[in-house]
């Protein structure tokens, strides 16, 4: 909520004309009093017998719903504040989702485990309330799931300055589309997954203040690389660990320390060359440039310790790497 509402504030003071910003504030408000605040009324109301209880944790435990349609704003607008094509058509289609399940939400038996009594108080048995909520769910999750092509579609037809922002709001995308479904999935499993869950959806409105105010933009670049480069290492080392100490450890016993500490060895000394090996192989398809600028400079030091280049000659590597005809050294 704070990054939310930080984020907005700052847009929407020096792009007022940007509804990005104000999309932003929106939805911290939104969630300060709908989430947070009804919420923190409903539990602590049970514990203590406060009026209202079961009533503020159903508008918490509903408060999702309204949020989309500014999610799907946030999503088609994105960065310049107007839809490409048709495409506005979706926040249509979700604020007519929110209208049908938020109702349908709020009067269903299923929800009432969710609540600290065990049951929904608003709870009706009507016929009306499953159909609501179903068809709902529909519009709500097919207009934010085909939200995503407009923000692809730019990325593709885009160029210079819109391009790096929307990889800034698109990498923030990925990292919350890849650790959502696995933080859910190991909830109850592994505990300490679930702070992983705010941190994803944190980066989300801090890199579109990122985008949007052009601060550090080209950066993006880097932190693509290195992300990459470091998910790499990671899944490498791990497995380097693991096949080390079994190995290890069925030649000399499982319950030994030797396995441990050759293992974390192994690991220690494959570091360095693994990283270097990945971070080539991501500049080489990714950062030609870059790729081929190092290794023109790394010739040249090969060549200048073998004794078949002067140390004057930099100047002119340096020009060549670089691109940058009036460089002077």
């Amino acid at each position: 909520t704070v990054a939310l509402a930080g984020a907005g504030t700052l847009i929407a003071s020096r792009h007022p004309e940007n509804p990005i910003g104000w999309l932003l504030i929106a939805a911290a408000i939104l969630n300060a009093f709908l989430a947070d605040a009804a919420q923190g009324w409903g539990l602590r109301a049970a514990a203590e017998g406060w009026p209202g209880g079961p009533t503020a944790e159903a508008v918490a435990l509903a408060s999702w719903i309204p949020q989309g349609p500014l999610l799907v704003a946030t999503l088609v607008l994105f960065p310049t504040g107007r839809a490409i094509g048709r495409w506005g058509v979706l926040i249509v289609a979700n604020v007519v989702g929110v209208v049908l399940a938020l109702p349908g939400w709020l009067v269903s038996p299923h929800i009432g485990d969710l609540f600290v009594e065990g049951r929904n108080p608003l709870a009706r048995d009507t016929v009306v309330s499953d159909p609501l909520l179903g068809v709902g769910l529909v519009f709500l999750l097919g207009s934010l799931f085909l939200a995503v092509v407009p923000v692809g579609l730019r990325l593709h037809r885009s160029s210079g300055i819109e391009r790096q922002q929307l990889k800034w709001f698109a990498f923030a995308g990925i990292c919350a589309a890849v650790v959502l479904p696995i933080a859910v999935s190991l909830w109850n499993v592994l505990p300490i997954v679930r702070p992983l869950v705010a941190l994803a959806l944190t980066a989300l409105p801090i890199a579109t203040c990122i985008a949007i105010l052009r601060y550090r933009l080209y950066e993006i670049d880097i932190v693509i690389s290195r992300t990459v480069v470091y998910t790499m290492l990671t899944v490498s080392l791990a497995a380097t660990y693991g096949v080390t100490a079994l190995v290890i450890g069925v030649i000399v016993g499982r319950r030994s320390g030797i396995a441990v500490a050759v293992a974390t060895l192994a690991v220690a000394v494959a570091f360095r060359p693994l990283r270097d090996r990945f971070q080539d192989a991501v500049d080489r398809r990714f950062h030609r440039a870059r790729y081929e600028a190092v290794h023109r400079v790394l010739a040249f030091l090969d060549e200048l310790r073998a004794g078949r280049a002067a140390p004057e000659e930099i100047e002119e590597v340096l020009r060549s790497a670089l691109g940058v005809d009036r460089l002077t050294l």
